[in-house]
């Protein structure tokens, strides 16, 4: 039995061996009918036989990979797969950097900016109703500013776990 069982009796085992028509039998002779249309299929690790292969195929977490070609092609487009994505996660790592020190940035330009602003309604004695509403246009200006800096954070994020996903 190619399941592996062998407990279930000699009249199973006859079935399997003489009646390929009926009985248990069938789905192997239908199995090495489709290996017989479709080529064969090696469960091996020996690079030097995996060499001599048409396709290599890898199931690994992420699905099922076919590579064209033997193992050596087989290695060199992995090589290839994991240099790019060294590369994606990278960038993806420098991005979310450069987002944050952006974002550091605009707040101090922010903060500095509403001092100058206040120091300057004084000097000019500004009356006090127009010191709040330029007052409160700048912190409106600020928080959209400032969600803005949180929307590309984010985005840049999401780069990087897609980077790491793939």
């Amino acid at each position: 039995n190619y399941r592996g069982s062998t407990n279930r009796g000699e009249r199973y085992q006859r079935a399997i061996y003489v009646d390929t028509v009926d009985g248990p039998g069938r789905d192997i002779r239908a199995a090495l009918d489709a290996v017989k249309a479709r080529g064969i299929v090696v469960a091996s690790h020996d690079p030097d036989l995996l060499d001599r292969v048409g396709a290599v195929l890898e199931l690994s977490s992420l699905g099922l990979r076919v590579y064209g070609g033997g193992y050596a092609g087989y290695v060199e487009q992995r090589r290839i797969e994991e240099a790019a994505a060294v590369r994606a996660i990278s960038g993806a790592r420098s991005t979310l950097e450069r987002e944050r020190h952006d974002r550091i940035v605009a707040r101090e330009r922010a903060r500095q900016s509403a001092s100058h602003g206040a120091a300057r309604a004084h000097r000019t004695n500004m009356p006090k109703v127009m010191r709040g509403a330029l007052e409160r246009k700048a912190q409106v200006t600020a928080a959209k500013r400032d969600g803005v800096h949180e929307q590309r954070l984010e985005a840049a994020r999401a780069q990087l776990e897609r980077a790491r996903g793939a």
